[in-house]
């Protein structure tokens, strides 16, 4: 609920745009 969270949604965009 802080910066890891962040940075699962962060890279769950990431995979969605690289995908």
């Amino acid at each position: 609920m802080t910066k890891r969270e962040r940075s699962k949604k962060k890279t769950k965009i990431i995979k969605r745009k690289v995908n």
